[in-house]
């Protein structure tokens, strides 16, 4: 804490985030998402000032997410054990497999990022593409202008025998 003549107070090293947010997206946005060592603090802290000049709400929402790990330990500069974007394309995977594993689990949960992960994802990515490419190729048939609840059923029953797929 730092005393100032108006109380004591922490430093606002983090005014960037702010202007930054408001300058593209306005002094209102829907989402802010970060990771949850920042919830105490940091977006207190952006909120005060935003909400301050604007006198509006700054984010509908937050959303933080869990720590990226790697390889069991939690990623960090300090540890060594960052992996940027150039390093996993550099491996053979595609940005949509990399997306996919970032977006695929809870958000709030930690993630483990191994290329074993990596790879896993990427296969229900693939079965997810192979699902869709089914289903549309399924229901560019015709349908029974009598009757189509047949059908639909029949693509339902089968979603669900692909969402069972997708999930071990």
């Amino acid at each position: 804490m730092h005393k100032t003549s108006i109380g004591s107070g922490r430093l606002a090293w983090n005014i960037q985030d702010a202007t930054i947010v408001t300058k593209h997206l306005g002094f209102t946005i829907d989402i802010a998402c970060s990771g949850i060592d920042n919830l105490v603090r940091h977006h207190d802290h952006n909120t005060a000032v935003v909400e301050s000049i604007s006198g509006s709400q700054f984010s509908r929402y937050w959303l933080h997410s869990g720590h990226l790990f790697v390889n069991g330990k939690k990623m960090s500069k300090s540890l060594g054990n960052v992996y940027y974007t150039s390093d996993v394309l550099a491996e053979g995977f595609l940005g949509t497999q990399l997306r996919f594993f970032l977006i695929y689990g809870d958000y709030r949960r930690e993630l483990d990022f191994t290329f074993e992960n990596l790879t896993d994802s990427s296969r229900r990515l693939d079965d997810l593409h192979a699902i869709v490419a089914d289903l549309q190729k399924k229901t560019k048939q015709p349908l029974d202008r009598n009757s189509d609840e047949p059908y639909v059923c029949r693509v339902k029953e089968e979603t669900s025998l692909h969402e069972r797929r997708l999930r071990h």
